[in-house]
């Protein structure tokens, strides 16, 4: 796929300043490119899922591209919700509502539309270890939300999968 391609269409969401880089790099002897994308809204913190919402359906994007989009927001939403026990419209993104996401789900998104891709498989999920610092103070690995998104997806062994109508 053509970074022209991508870069066009995440010039239709209408973020100012948002750039997408390509950097070639090898690791561990693979050669690959490595996307990074850099705006002025980067380390937004606190961004609404209804904004988020509202960006993706103004944007000129390509349905193919759009309806996925938003139901990743909305997957990753509906578990903020549950867990914070508020409303999607109270839903808040940290650290997943800078524009540097958005573009790596759209990204994403164009990529799979341009190339045709009818199915999307993984390897087992890495679920890592340790913990995190982030706007709700230090968390677990896999972090609470991300456990959530995976039931049903992958089998997952730990407490927060024991919890009633997860």
């Amino acid at each position: 796929v053509s970074d022209r391609l991508v870069r066009g269409t995440l010039a239709r969401l209408g973020i100012e300043g948002l750039r997408m880089r390509v950097e070639r790099v090898v690791r561990k002897g693979i050669a690959a490119n490595h996307v990074r994308f850099d705006g002025p809204a980067r380390n937004a913190k606190q961004r609404l899922y209804t904004s988020i919402h509202r960006l993706l359906e103004r944007a000129d994007l390509p349905e193919a591209v759009r309806s996925p989009s938003l139901r990743a927001f909305e997957l990753l939403a509906r578990v903020e919700a549950k867990i914070h026990g508020v409303s999607l419209d109270h839903v808040h993104f940290h650290e997943l509502g800078s524009c540097d996401t958005i573009a790596d789900i759209v990204a994403v998104n164009a990529a799979l539309h341009a190339l045709d891709v009818a199915r999307v498989t993984c390897s087992p999920v890495a679920l890592g270890n340790g913990s995190v610092e982030t706007e709700h103070g230090r968390l677990p690995l896999p972090a609470p939300a991300t456990l959530a998104l995976l039931i049903g997806a992958v089998r997952v062994t730990c407490a927060l999968c024991l919890v009633k109508d997860w």
